[in-house]
């Protein structure tokens, strides 16, 4: 699950004239050697960070919204996956249905929490916000990068391509399991993570978009009757999301995101007939539907593991598809470890060659398998 929370009005103020001209209010403040606009954008990367872990923790609490038969030890937490300029982008691995509508409350929370903020201080400034989720590793990648080029390998044989790119990930990871630094940095690509940007377009001050997948598990979570009035969804209708769907139109689900008490857009809600909440029966019996039509190209969505079974449904195609990787990995990895084992000594002037019918032989019985 991917959460990003962008700042409105920054790109203007980073512009205006008296915003690059440094604050004179003391002379040994940090503010007297600072423009305005790197102020305020400091202001909202540590303000909004805390704001959300706070709500976070919150929501566990027994005035929070996550249910106490949902999973909650040893669950991942969200993490910063980039800065993009005024933007912050977080990702959460999730395990269970119920973290989503957690993070979406406290997002959410700690969106209208730093907009208090900045009315307090009678700032220009406001936020929008949106959600999205993306599937790993059928139909989404992850990618690694060295985090120094400096260690760097020459030898492009072993990092070089998709297999070069399960090696990075594959150490990533072990190091992740081994508490130890990696030489490498994740990242994200993908279909379902272009989603997501093309979606934030709809996003404004008091519409916060999530993806058809999110608008799935929140519809089909079973909340023992607890009120959840407080990430509602709202039906904005379909857009075109260049590129998405192959140029078919988006549904677009979003929450409100506005103050409590802002009456105008109240009154602006009524003349578009959104103040009430979606029925979670009706997005459910949509988002089904939409999910099983196979024109829209979307497989419906699922929880790798989830101990919930409901949620863990896993389409054959796709187990199919990760289990023939896995093979290929698997297989990748021993031949590799085969020709190291028989490589010569690195002062060996000789390359020695393994043929092809000797690397058959070695591997007969998974060529057969494959």
């Amino acid at each position: 699950m991917f959460l990003s929370v962008d700042l409105i009005g920054s790109t203007k103020l980073k512009h205006d004239e008296n915003a690059l001209k440094y604050n004179p209010e003391s002379e040994k403040s940090f503010e007297a050697t600072s423009s305005i606009w790197f102020k305020a954008l400091i202001d909202f990367y540590s303000g909004f960070e805390v704001m959300f872990a706070e709500a976070w923790r919150h929501a566990f609490t027994d005035d929070g919204i996550a249910e106490p038969r949902w999973p909650n030890d040893k669950q991942p937490n969200p993490s910063l996956w980039k800065i993009n300029g005024d933007e912050l982008i977080y990702v959460l691995e999730i395990v269970h249905p119920g973290q989503i509508a957690t993070a979406l409350y406290a997002w959410r929370h700690a969106l209208l929490s730093y907009r208090r903020f900045l009315r307090d201080t009678k700032s220009r400034l406001d936020l929008k916000a949106t959600a999205w989720m993306a599937g790993f590793p059928i139909g989404n990648h992850e990618v690694a990068f060295w985090s120094d080029l400096s260690d760097a390998t020459p030898d492009l044989s072993e990092h070089a391509g998709q297999y070069g790119q399960y090696y990075r990930l594959n150490e990533w990871y072990e190091a992740q399991e081994n508490n130890s630094k990696s030489d490498y940095v994740k990242d994200y690509i993908g279909p379902a993570v272009d989603t997501g940007f093309r979606l934030s377009a709809y996003a404004t001050a008091h519409r916060f978009p999530v993806s058809m997948e999110i608008a799935y598990f929140l519809s089909k979570i079973d909340y023992d009757g607890k009120p959840i009035a407080e990430i509602g969804l709202k039906y904005h209708g379909k857009e075109n999301l260049k590129g998405v769907l192959g140029g078919s139109p988006y549904p677009i689900f979003w929450i409100d995101t506005s103050s409590p008490d802002d009456e105008l857009v109240k009154a602006e809600n009524k003349l578009l007939g959104t103040q009430e909440s979606c029925s979670l029966f009706d997005v459910r019996e949509y988002v089904t539907l939409f999910f099983n039509d196979e024109k829209n190209i979307l497989f419906r969505p699922f929880i790798y593991n989830c101990k919930d079974i409901q949620y863990a449904d896993i389409p054959q195609e796709y187990e199919k598809k990760i289990y023939q990787r896995f093979q290929v990995w698997k297989l990748e990895k021993e031949k590799l470890k085969i020709q190291n084992d028989l490589s010569p000594p690195d002062d060996h002037v000789e390359t020695k060659i393994i043929d092809r019918k000797q690397m058959k032989a070695l591997f007969s019985d998974k060529f057969k398998k494959l």
